[in-house]
């Protein structure tokens, strides 16, 4: 009677031990309210070959390119804008480097609503060189973006928001970033774009991204 009951007992923690794991297996890459975004789950889209942004799309700026004039001030290429400022002329550092930032130059790009706005770093960048995002449709989790980091972040860890990016998550309408330069030169390879969960609302951390 004793071995059957131990039996019975057996049974039953193996049987919630699996409806346990059941249940963690069925949650879809979620847990504990944190979504993980991955950056192959989305559709990326050149951000210079449209020039309205829409929802769920993920877009890239890819400053590599040699086929884009980036340093020319004013001048609007496809969802973003490049000004040089009151300080400082644009600078294109080349096919690695991209763009060479300075102080006061700033990055105009539209947005569809709530997103992730990640800057490409590198080592090079000046430890003072950083970036200061804002909107008159929108709030940010922080105040700055560094662009000085450990190595260098080419445009497929930016999309997948790598050790060496950094990025702000922007919580608001469809409407218009700024990023402002502050301090000396700053390298940035790319800028990439990534939808955020229209759930969010200010002070949310919102979802990770993992990286490829």
């Amino acid at each position: 009677m004793l071995k059957q009951s131990k039996r019975v007992t057996i049974k039953r923690v193996l049987a919630a031990f699996l409806a346990i794991v059941m249940c963690f297996g069925m949650l879809p890459d979620s847990f504990g309210g944190m979504t993980v975004v991955k950056a192959e789950d989305y559709a990326w889209v050149d951000g210079t070959t449209v020039s309205t942004p829409e929802k769920g799309k993920a877009y890239y700026f890819n400053f590599t390119d040699s086929n884009t004039n980036w340093a020319t001030d004013g001048a609007t290429f496809g969802l973003i804008t490049m000004n040089q400022g009151t300080k400082n002329g644009l600078s294109w550092n080349g096919t690695t480097y991209g763009m060479a930032a300075k102080e006061a130059q700033f990055f105009e790009i539209k947005v569809s609503g709530n997103c992730y706005i990640v800057v490409a770093g590198d080592n090079n960048s000046a430890e003072a060189a950083t970036i200061t995002p804002s909107s008159t449709t929108g709030t940010f989790d922080k105040s700055i973006i560094n662009t000085k980091t450990s190595g260098h972040c080419d445009l497929d860890e930016c999309k997948s928001q790598g050790g060496n990016s950094d990025s702000v998550l922007y919580t608001g309408e469809t409407g218009t970033v700024v990023l402002t330069l502050n301090g000396s030169t700053a390298y940035i390879s790319a800028i990439c774009i990534i939808p955020a969960s229209d759930d969010l609302q200010e002070g949310d951390t919102g979802e990770t991204t993992d990286e490829l």
